[in-house]
């Protein structure tokens, strides 16, 4: 979670860099996306990667269109006017290719990480009430051969509070069954 805020609060402020270095204001385009460089700055702040992947493409319009107020044309017409003159739309550039194939990644490799944590305690949840079925219906060896299982669960969660709270219940469980680790 700190490296998601991490990044977010990272990619905000580029954003903000950037958008006040090219002269980004509110006005230059129509639409999604008529922001001034603070107003990309809240947007990235609050959506994250995914507000940066909106800048980022949006990014060359709003360069275009600075580019047109400056020489005397419209804002607005800047981006159709150059498409309708040369009878096609707009195309990708590799740079936004690029970006959009790395924001996607990054997202996913977040979400992936924060999937595998919530899997890693739940798992280590339904062990402590496996454990407390074992302790209240079945033997002491029962106890603490559950026990070890609620430690490895927590060892595999990395939560290292929830492991030496369970390997102590684990080392007294077992000798009361009369194991020795």
């Amino acid at each position: 979670m700190e490296t998601q805020l991490i990044i977010g609060v990272a990619l905000a402020i580029f954003v903000l860099y950037d958008a006040k270095k090219i002269g980004i204001r509110k006005g230059l385009v129509t639409g999604f996306g008529n922001l001034s460089a603070w107003g990309w700055f809240w947007l990235t702040s609050i959506l994250g990667i995914i507000g940066f992947g909106i800048y980022w493409y949006r990014r060359s319009e709003l360069i275009e269109a600075i580019a047109a107020t400056s020489s005397g044309s419209t804002p607005q017409d800047a981006v159709p006017a150059i498409a309708a003159s040369t009878g096609q739309s707009p195309k990708m550039s590799p740079l936004k290719i690029v970006g959009a194939v790395l924001g996607v990644a990054v997202m996913f490799s977040l979400l992936q990480e924060n999937g595998m944590q919530g899997i890693h305690g739940k798992v280590a949840e339904d062990a402590v009430k496996q454990y407390d079925m074992a302790s209240r219906n079945g033997s002491s060896i029962d106890a603490c051969v559950h026990a070890g299982l609620v430690s490895a669960a927590y060892l595999q969660a990395q939560d290292e509070s929830g492991y030496k709270k369970w390997k102590s219940i684990e080392q007294s469980d077992c000798r009361v069954a009369g194991i020795h680790k």
